[in-house]
């Protein structure tokens, strides 16, 4: 099996729309694969037979990047934009996307975006977008939540945007396309009421749920019992977030 070894070492505090690595990691891309330390960011989603879907962001120079077949080059060194090693290519990596950098002083660096399949029990489960929110509803036994809810959402970089009475918060994930994010975790409140959550990794755990579906975008989590009406403009504002 081809490898890439891979040494991160981007501080958890510094990147956000992530999942971090729980002592180390092998991400697989059919007969590659990354092996990747403690604490390396990734960002996952669509858990399935015991894997996530994972990207990892990184720079190479341009001497190891074949453009034209979209690869990594063995004895590729592997940066963070700070220009730290953060490992080696010794046979070659599929790339997903591509395009020359424009951070300061990496004018001779492409940036890449790799991918591949993650074991769930790999990542550390505190490091999921869901886990905010099932923290933030330990111990409350109802009452007004919105405002207190939405002060934790955007302190930890979620996104608000408004669809009529609907209000919706997104924990996005940038790392593949930066210009356009898709959605790891919506939580999605009607008339100020949490009425849904939507999500792409990790099982979301509360115990006052009234049911959960998995529909075409993730799995749903109803804090409401919807009605055939409010689950369509419910897939809606869903599709509004998903990258066609």
């Amino acid at each position: 099996m081809r490898k890439i070894t891979v040494i991160l070492l981007v501080s958890w505090s510094t990147i956000t729309y992530s999942q971090v690595v729980r002592r180390e990691a092998q991400l697989n891309n059919g007969e590659d694969q990354l092996e990747l330390r403690d604490s390396v960011r990734v960002s996952a989603s669509n858990f399935k037979g015991g894997e996530y879907d994972a990207t990892v962001h990184l720079w190479v120079h341009d001497d190891y990047v074949n453009v034209l077949d979209k690869r990594l080059m063995a004895g590729a060194a592997l940066l963070c934009v700070k220009r730290d090693t953060l490992g080696f290519c010794t046979d070659g990596f599929p790339i997903d996307s591509l395009w020359e950098s424009t951070a300061r002083r990496m004018s001779k660096y492409h940036e890449v975006i790799l991918s591949g399949k993650i074991i769930g029990r790999q990542l550390e489960r505190r490091s999921f977008p869901t886990l905010t929110i099932e923290h933030f509803f330990e111990g409350k036994r109802g009452g007004a939540v919105r405002d207190a809810l939405v002060d934790l959402l955007k302190i930890k970089g979620w996104e608000g945007k408004d669809f009529g009475e609907y209000e919706c918060w997104a924990y996005l994930n940038r790392s593949a396309n930066p210009s356009q994010p898709d959605f790891q975790t919506l939580i999605i409140f009607r008339s100020g009421i949490p009425y849904c959550l939507v999500n792409k990794g990790e099982e979301f755990e509360y115990t006052k749920l009234k049911g959960s579906e998995m529909r075409d975008y993730g799995m749903f989590y109803f804090f409401q019992r919807p009605n055939d009406r409010f689950l369509k403009e419910i897939d809606d504002i869903v599709f509004d977030y998903v990258v066609l």
